[in-house]
């Protein structure tokens, strides 16, 4: 049979998703699940317990009405869940307020401290997640399920006095907005938000939602937000907060194929950077795709609008001739994303080879695969259920032409299977 070159990334990804799991969050309850009380009914952010407002439901005349603003768990028996799971138990939305005799946008913050405190200098990566959310426009009287996000949204850091006095009059100028950051739609509908910035060392609170602004609104049902200047009001769902230290670490050291094209970018992917991002190596190369001409040290940069942060050093070795070499992955990845989902052998050319056998073994040495003429390969399941992450054993046995000859050959070796 004839296969085609195939890049080979599946180490690289695995070390990327070890890596993240290990990240530093400096937020309790960044995706506001917890609460003092189930919040039946429409109520506001105080019934969270780490997060406070400068805005409340339960105020005499609250800024905003009842269905531009609330907080919602799924505690509640009554509550229709109209928000992905990817959001998890509980979500907020922010209301947007402006007053129509100024035309300005008011403050209306959420603010939460910190669960431990920044290193001076160092760069720190923010993400923030947006989701559809039922948005109230009379005189249709119907709700819009609406994708939006507020270009006034932005956040900042304070300090406990900073925190004292918020209200809808406050002057504070935000770090950055959501104008100008990061943008990432995602599968299930939501939109990540990211950007860096970096630490002063003396960041106690974090600050988010709309700050006052001096532009004037418009009707939009979104792209932006949805704002009804007839209202002077909208709101915006917001959910799943990040906050940690940027690091790169490029996996263990490589071996490729001088004409291979590597691609990088499993190693940025987990970050949703601002505009300007780029990226270069050490040897004058850019990008995160790219091919390797001779053995060596390589060390990739990552230039953004807040500084600099490069990776550890890898020792890249480079084969000049692969045609007769064939490659059996490491380690891959079957959970649905379109990259690395499935295991199989992988040839550096194009070259004739005819595969005799190649099974996968768990560890008490039950056959979980076996190569029946399809070129997908195993993925990931046994007997159409996910298959536990862990250290699979593999056997290959094949015959590849060498000129007018086919020479037989056995390999054997290791996959782990991580989700």
């Amino acid at each position: 049979m004839k296969l085609s070159r195939l890049m080979w990334t599946l180490s690289m990804f695995c070390c990327l998703h070890a890596h993240n799991a290990l990240a530093q969050t400096h937020l309790f309850d960044p995706g506001f699940e917890e609460v003092q009380e189930c919040p039946v009914g429409n109520l506001g952010p105080e019934q969270l317990v780490y997060w406070e407002s400068s805005y409340s439901i339960r105020d005499p005349e609250p800024p905003v009405p009842w269905y531009y603003q609330s907080y919602h768990h799924s505690c509640d028996p009554a509550i229709t869940r109209y928000w992905k799971p990817i959001l998890g138990n509980g979500v907020i939305r922010i209301p947007y307020n402006f007053d129509t005799n100024t035309d300005e946008v008011l403050t209306a913050l959420l603010w939460t401290r910190l669960s431990n405190p920044l290193d001076r200098d160092s760069l720190y990566y923010i993400e923030y997640t947006t989701a559809p959310t039922f948005f109230y426009y009379p005189p249709d009287e119907e709700f819009y399920n609406v994708w939006c996000i507020s270009p006034n949204f932005g956040l900042a850091f304070t300090t406990q006095v900073g925190v004292d006095s918020l209200n809808g009059q406050s002057q504070i100028a935000p770090l950055y907005f959501a104008e100008g950051s990061g943008l990432r739609a995602n599968e299930s509908n939501t939109l990540s938000i990211g950007n860096c910035f970096k630490a002063t060392g003396e960041e106690e609170y974090l600050l988010f939602g709309n700050f006052r602004h001096s532009r004037g609104p418009s009707d939009e049902r979104c792209l932006g937000s949805a704002i009804n200047s007839r209202f002077s009001t909208s709101s915006s769902l917001v959910d799943n907060f990040r906050l940690e230290k940027m690091e790169l670490e490029i996996c263990c050291d490589l071996e490729f194929c001088s004409a291979d094209l590597v691609d990088f970018s499993s190693y940025t992917d987990t970050y949703v950077f601002p505009p300007g991002t780029s990226y270069s190596w050490n040897d004058g190369q850019e990008g995160l795709e790219r091919s390797f001409a001779q053995s060596g040290s390589y060390q990739l940069t990552i230039d953004l609008p807040c500084g600099s942060i490069s990776s550890n050093w890898i020792n890249i070795k480079v084969r000049i001739d692969c045609s007769n070499s064939i490659y059996v992955p490491s380690a891959f990845s079957p959970n649905g994303d379109g990259l690395n989902d499935f295991f199989s052998p992988l040839l550096s050319t194009d070259f004739e080879i005819e595969i005799f056998q190649f099974s996968v073994f768990d560890r008490w040495g039950q056959q979980v695969y076996r190569y029946l003429n399809d070129s997908s390969g195993w993925d990931g399941n046994i007997r159409g259920k996910e298959a536990p992450i862990g250290v699979y054993t593999w056997l290959l046995e094949y015959q590849i032409l060498l000129g007018d000859e086919y020479i037989q050959q056995s390999e054997a070796g290791a996959v782990s299977l991580i989700r």
